[in-house]
């Protein structure tokens, strides 16, 4: 499907975009891609925080710390039952191995950002990802979903832009280093914003924020 949809070339010679990104080899780019890959959970954190100053500067905003961390909790939980029930093979699994049914113990691999370790001399990358536990989750892809959610419950124009600009720079690295295919970053996407979509509605966000005054003592 990656291939018909999206792929790059004809006949028996097309690819994927995640194939073809295999000729590419830039050290600045890879560098820039393990630096912007790598703060997925950072720029969470940061957004979160930066929720909380709006929230302390303007009552108008006290609805979004709660819509983001809990919608944030819900998200993952979704995305993490999708990847155990429907395990998908990221694209360095089949450009390596092809369509062969993979092993229990098969382990994960860092695909592109190993040409980082072979930059810095230390095998940084391979080390996180080869610990991972969940090789086939590759969809939807939580790398993009992260700072989709993070553009959607912004509270100024200029966080939303930031963040939707982050989006698709992790979009583009997903698939340069072959972590994702188009189909998973699209997924992750559409996760968020169907998430953001059904929790923004005021009586539902009403009935979060209750929640979570509720579960703070009425302190917030």
């Amino acid at each position: 499907a990656e291939r018909a949809l999206f792929g790059v070339g004809d006949g028996d010679a097309r690819r994927t975009l995640c194939e073809a990104a295999l000729d590419i080899h830039l050290p600045w780019l890879d560098v820039t891609a393990g630096i912007v890959y790598s703060t997925h959970v950072l720029i969470v954190i940061g957004a979160c925080l930066a929720l909380l100053w709006a929230t302390h500067r303007s009552a108008a905003a006290d609805w979004r710390v709660p819509v983001f961390c809990w919608g944030f909790l819900v998200m993952n939980l979704i995305a993490n039952a999708i990847q155990l029930a429907f395990p998908v093979a990221p694209p360095w699994y089949v450009i390596a191995h092809g369509m062969a049914p993979p092993t229990v113990m098969s382990p994960g691999n860092a695909a592109g950002l190993l040409r980082i370790d072979a930059l810095l001399g230390f095998p940084h990358f391979e080390g996180i990802y080869r610990q991972g536990s969940l090789t086939f989750g590759a969809m939807p892809s939580l790398h993009v979903a992260f700072p989709t959610w993070v553009a959607l419950n912004a509270a100024t124009v200029k966080g939303r832009i930031a963040g939707a600009c982050l989006a698709l720079a992790m979009a583009f690295f997903a698939v340069y280093l072959q972590h994702h295919y188009i189909l998973d970053v699209l997924a992750g996407a559409f996760l968020a914003v169907a998430l953001f979509a059904i929790l923004s509605r005021p009586p539902v966000r009403a009935k979060i924020v209750a929640f979570h005054r509720r579960l703070d003592g009425g302190a917030s």
